[in-house]
């Protein structure tokens, strides 16, 4: 059977696979309503982020794995790493992808900092269990 970075890093290989297809197959709709240079909509940056994604730990405990990854994001300022981590479920013979979580975006992924508004020291934000953050500013009405 194939271990969990294995089946990981065939996963990343086909997401990037299907995101080149799908760019591919949205380029005569983007032709239609945007200009070359407008990034909206555009997934700019999509296909380079999951270029760099690499493994960088696996826990394996019986039939459940928790891989963590590392990437870039082409498209942040300042092109700081940050992290997934990808929790796996083992049925049957294969691996399949139960959750992914990613590194707090606000705190950066600090265990421990209780005064994080979104992950409250857990340094993870998982969509399946949202934490509730705080309001945003509101917007003035034109």
């Amino acid at each position: 059977m194939q271990s969990p970075e294995d089946f990981l890093l065939t996963y990343l290989t086909d997401r990037i696979a299907e995101e080149r297809r799908e760019q591919a197959s949205r380029s005569s709709f983007r032709q239609k309503y945007f200009t070359r240079d407008c990034l909206f909509d555009s997934r700019a940056g999509t296909i380079e982020m999951f270029e760099s994604e690499v493994i960088v730990t696996c826990f394996q405990n019986g039939d459940e794995a928790d891989v963590i990854t590392a990437f870039t994001n082409p498209l942040v300022r300042d092109q700081a790493c940050t992290k997934n981590r990808y929790h796996l479920v083992q049925l049957a013979e294969a691996w399949l992808i139960r959750d992914v979580v990613l590194a707090c975006l606000w705190c950066g992924g600090q265990f421990g900092n209780t005064s994080c508004p979104a992950c409250h020291g857990e340094g993870w934000l998982s969509e399946s269990e949202p934490k509730t953050l705080p309001k945003p500013p509101k917007y003035k009405r034109f």
